[in-house]
């Protein structure tokens, strides 16, 4: 079983992504977090513990998905995890520091379900 941790602050989008996992990918759980601050300490609070992959959107309040990727990166066993970031406003600069800071991914903001699936069907052959 696959533990898929997404930390995004809209709920909607979190609710389509974890219900497009739980319809094609069953054997994916999927966990979350509205934000940085809340992710950091669920998952440390998890350890040890870790989930297999890491989704975090860019843009977001209180700590933005650069400041998670940096937390995690510091953070033990959890800077091991595969990060694949996306955002719905993709910019050249915000792909090239999330690469620079070890992310295995960066993808514009997958909008329906069929293309959730296909980004976690893609991130999956990762592994």
């Amino acid at each position: 079983m696959f533990k898929i941790f997404i930390i995004d602050d809209n709920e909607d989008f979190v609710l389509l992504f974890c219900q497009a996992i739980a319809k094609t990918h069953p054997e994916c759980q999927c966990l979350y977090a509205e934000n940085g601050y809340n992710a950091l300490r669920q998952l440390k609070f998890m350890l040890p513990t870790v989930p297999d992959f890491i989704f975090v959107d860019v843009k977001m309040p209180i700590m933005n998905g650069h400041e998670i990727v940096a937390e995690l990166k510091k953070t033990g066993a959890l800077s091991a995890v595969p990060i694949i970031m996306y955002s719905a406003q993709t910019n050249p600069e915000d792909e090239k520091k999330a690469k620079e800071a070890g992310i295995v991914g960066y993808y514009p903001k997958p909008s329906n379900r069929e293309k959730i699936n296909a980004l976690i069907t893609e991130v999956l052959d990762m592994k």
